[in-house]
């Protein structure tokens, strides 16, 4: 499934390069393609690939926003890159490197809302993304995860499942798994505190990508929900849809191999309890 994808992302990578370096326009789609190929290659389990074609992208839409600073766009777009060049370093250690660049993500946030808060993917894609990252970073390096767990707390009660179901402008598929993956970040936070459990945000988590079960074959939506239903003590839900990933060529190195080993955690306290 995704070695069809890369190798057409690359082919279109090729087309691409026949293009004089002036043509904004071509650089802003070879700069995109490589970011799909990142998505791609994590997705597929290639995590070194993924940060080679992360970092390309990257310095291609810096290169776009420095020939034009002022263009909102071209900042946003550069702000994804610079998330999937994140989430792709926390996936390898690499926490000093995500650290920086997730500075990097709110300076430019703040200008993107400054501009217009309503915008979806300013304000719920690339914040969602950002504050569920800080959040999953200060987690990885130990320290007090108190601020951006309030952050995105705040993030989400912005955003409750039940008035998404509701509302006449109906989110999009990366909308609803960025809410979900944020509600999904917050529980773990909540279930690691002594006072706190996480329950509600996995329901949330569910709420979010509900629209998408029955729509989208998509193996990240079978593998957050199947974390969601694992949290939640639905263990054979959860292993229903593991196994069905297992199936695949999906093995994403966060999602697939920490679900997997969630589930063998699951089942080891399964047959102590007998």
């Amino acid at each position: 499934m995704f070695d069809a994808s890369i190798a057409s992302h690359q082919a279109k990578l090729q087309t691409l390069q026949a293009h004089d370096e002036s043509d904004r326009k071509a650089l802003d789609l070879k700069a995109t393609t490589l970011s799909a190929l990142s998505r791609l290659h994590l997705s597929a389990g290639r995590s070194d690939l993924a940060m080679v074609n992360a970092a390309s992208a990257l310095a291609q839409f810096e290169e776009l926003l420095s020939v034009d600073p002022g263009n909102l766009e071209i900042l946003g777009k550069t702000s994804f890159a610079r998330l999937q060049l994140i989430e792709t370093a926390l996936v390898l250690k690499q926490l000093k490197l995500a650290q920086r660049e997730l500075d990097a993500v709110d300076t430019a946030l703040k200008r993107l809302l400054a501009a217009d808060a309503s915008k979806p993917d300013w304000a719920i894609k690339i914040r969602g993304r950002a504050q569920a990252t800080q959040l999953q970073l200060a987690l990885a390096i130990a320290s007090n995860p108190g601020l951006p767990q309030q952050a995105l707390a705040e993030f989400l009660a912005q955003h409750p499942p039940a008035a998404q179901d509701s509302s006449p402008q109906a989110l999009d598929s990366n909308s609803r798994w960025t809410l979900a993956v944020a509600a999904l970040r917050l529980g773990d936070a909540q279930q690691a505190a002594v006072s706190s459990r996480g329950e509600a945000q996995y329901q949330a988590s569910l709420q979010y990508l509900a629209p998408l079960t029955e729509t989208m074959p998509d193996p990240r939506v079978k593998s957050l929900r199947a974390h969601a239903l694992l949290r939640l003590g639905r263990i054979q839900e959860a292993r229903a849809l593991a196994e069905n990933l297992e199936a695949s060529s999906y093995r994403h190195p966060e999602w697939q191999a920490d679900l997997v080993r969630r589930l063998g955690a699951a089942q080891q306290g399964i047959v102590e309890a007998k």
